[in-house]
């Protein structure tokens, strides 16, 4: 059986979760796994590395520590007037929030902090900076 090494396209189910139990997964939404190349940079070097050696069937779970996940990105948190949200909700500390740019795009951002008059929006995954509790299946050496 085929084993993953460096430049193996590989089929794989990737789910994890943070300390705070915010749970992530890769794949489509039909459930038939993620294609990557293993040593391209598509996925996080730790889970390049644990997928390294593996085969058909395989399972790993592991940890991903802090330093190695995805860094918390301070230019990513900023403020914005109140005026700018639609007024058609009650905000709370903790919302998630899908904001429109101009051109179209869309990203998700957390309410940070608030007052009456401005919010503290992050743009930062919800992963970044934490520590990853990470269950990978090789469904396929391809």
């Amino acid at each position: 059986m085929a084993q993953a090494e460096a430049g193996s396209k590989v089929k794989v189910h990737i789910k994890g979760k943070t300390p705070e139990g915010h749970e992530f997964t890769t794949g489509d939404q039909h459930n038939e796994g993620l294609v990557i190349v293993l040593g391209q940079g598509q996925m996080l070097p730790a889970i390049e590395s644990a997928i390294l050696g593996m085969s058909s069937g395989d399972e790993k779970e592991f940890t991903v520590a802090v330093e190695e996940g995805i860094p918390h990105r301070p230019d990513l948190i900023f403020d914005i007037e109140r005026e700018a949200l639609p007024d058609d909700r009650d905000y709370e500390v903790g919302d998630d929030l899908v904001l429109s740019l101009p051109g179209g795009e869309e990203i998700e951002v957390i309410v940070n902090e608030m007052n009456d008059t401005h919010f503290k929006l992050d743009a930062n995954p919800p992963i970044a900076g934490k520590e990853l509790q990470v269950s990978v299946v090789v469904v396929e050496v391809l």
